[in-house]
């Protein structure tokens, strides 16, 4: 494994993981915490699992709430919050996995064509173990097979996903683009987007 990293203080306790063979694929496991997560976005997909408890997350004005045995899935570039409900801890994996490989994977090949989600959240036991077994494998080291992280993306994507044309997208976000390449790991508040775009608080209004 690369860049296999863990982070303890007080208030959160996380590993990370990223496979050689899985280059598009980041893994953050997190375990009992009640760190909260204002809004921001991420370039990739994002995929949770709920181990433990629940968790309050927006997705822009709408409002969910995941429990464990939930996926959480959350398509890019969508501005969400995340945080614990109730001042319990919760415990989940969050998959980031390259939108350009599931777009392609789901045959949304075109680059005039983006992609939304028809639900946010999905009670489904069997995907959800087929995930679950995954990730493990993937932290045991004993699994970075491509093929079984194809079938399950494809089981829970190609009925879910909703394509649309592509907003247009003015000088500061593509610049904002360019400063989000790199680890999916690096969640970017939209205030502190906004301060290193020298724009207004209009892209990071919803920061807090």
């Amino acid at each position: 494994m690369r860049n296999k990293s863990k982070i303890s203080t007080a208030s959160i306790n996380q590993n990370f993981w990223a496979p050689p063979a899985l280059p598009f694929l980041e893994i953050r496991s997190t375990y009992d915490s009640l760190s909260p997560y204002a809004e921001h976005f991420h370039q990739d997909f994002s995929l949770g699992l709920i181990l433990k408890g629940s968790t309050a997350f927006t997705c822009g004005s709408s409002e969910h709430l995941a429990e464990a045995g939930d996926l959480v899935l959350i398509e890019p570039n969508q501005v969400h919050s995340c945080n614990p409900v109730d001042g319990q801890s919760r415990s989940y994996h969050m998959l980031y996995i390259d939108s350009g490989w599931c777009s392609e994977l789901c045959g949304l090949t075109s680059s005039t064509i983006s992609w939304g989600l028809k639900r946010r959240i999905l009670k489904n036991p069997d995907i959800y173990q087929k995930i679950l077994k995954f990730v493990e494998a993937v932290q045991a080291g004993t699994s970075d097979r491509l093929s079984s992280l194809e079938n399950i993306i494809r089981e829970m994507l190609v009925d879910n996903l909703v394509s649309q044309p592509p907003a247009k997208n003015s000088e500061a976000l593509e610049k904002a683009r360019g400063i989000l390449s790199g680890s999916p790991r690096r969640r970017r508040g939209l205030k502190n987007l906004a301060e290193a775009l020298e724009t207004t608080r209009r892209i990071g209004a919803r920061e807090t």
